[in-house]
């Protein structure tokens, strides 16, 4: 059941990418979110160059009073501590997405996810006041910083301990961009974040699925920019999915 399920959360990312790009009434509600987000990917990945450079200079600096016979050492240290301090940067850029999301995207792609919905599962959604919505959104907000602090404790692990370490954080991380990516469908449905917690807890392997999906993917430079709104998808697919599930238990308890 946990492979079955963690297939079908790969299923859910592919389908909404696919769908996505394959259907050209949707690609119009990415365009403004997309510039918006590359503006801002652009400044924070140049900031992370700059400042492995810097650091890298200063390490060299300070290394350079070594005996000439270790004199490869210093550069060798400052390109690793450079390197390091990128990779570093773009894995904190994948993780802080969600938060880039709520800043840059949000309202673009909750249109976005209203007309998937209504043409491709017929749903209709709620009317919700902005007092209501803003509360929805306060619990989706302190769930993505919620992630991000706990991002920055998993990368110590990950640096000690590259490959145990980086398969926890893989997993971890999975799992949280998972819900964090089904979240606004719910909220669009007027469905408080706890309340889908407890739903989604019930269904960790498909959440888990489709969340190492996006972790993965997202690694690749510039992905999320290109991939964030089939994501957005397929976490429509994923919680309709978790629903189906609990309805369908609901059914056979009776």
């Amino acid at each position: 059941m946990f492979l079955t399920h963690f297939l079908k959360g790969i299923e859910c990312f592919f389908t909404g990418v696919t769908r996505f790009y394959g259907d050209k009434s949707l690609l119009k509600y990415a365009a403004s979110p997309f510039l918006l987000m590359l503006g801002a990917y652009f400044i924070y990945l140049t900031s992370a160059v700059l400042l492995s450079s810097f650091i890298a200079a200063k390490l060299e600096a300070c290394l350079s009073n070594l005996p000439s016979y270790l004199s490869w050492a210093a550069k060798i240290l400052s390109g690793g501590a450079a390197i390091s301090v990128f990779i570093l940067a773009v894995i904190l850029a994948v993780l802080a997405v969600s938060s880039l999301y709520e800043i840059f995207a949000g309202p673009f792609f909750d249109s976005l996810i209203v007309r998937y919905e209504k043409k491709y599962h017929n749903l209709e959604h709620p009317k919700i006041s902005f007092p209501r919505m803003l509360r929805l959104q306060t619990g989706s907000v302190i769930y993505s910083i919620n992630t991000l602090l706990l991002s920055l404790i998993l990368c110590i692990p990950a640096i000690l301990l590259p490959f145990a370490g980086t398969l926890l954080m893989t997993l971890i991380m999975g799992h949280r961009l998972g819900v964090t990516f089904c979240i606004p469908q719910g909220l669009l449905h007027n469905q408080p974040v706890r309340e889908q917690l407890a739903q989604y807890r019930g269904k960790r392997a498909v959440v888990l699925g489709f969340g190492v999906m996006i972790y993965l993917h997202f690694l690749l430079p510039l992905a999320p920019l290109f991939l964030l709104p089939g994501v957005i998808l397929g976490g429509s697919e994923v919680r309709r999915f978790i629903l189906n599930s609990f309805t369908e238990s609901v059914d056979t308890n009776k």
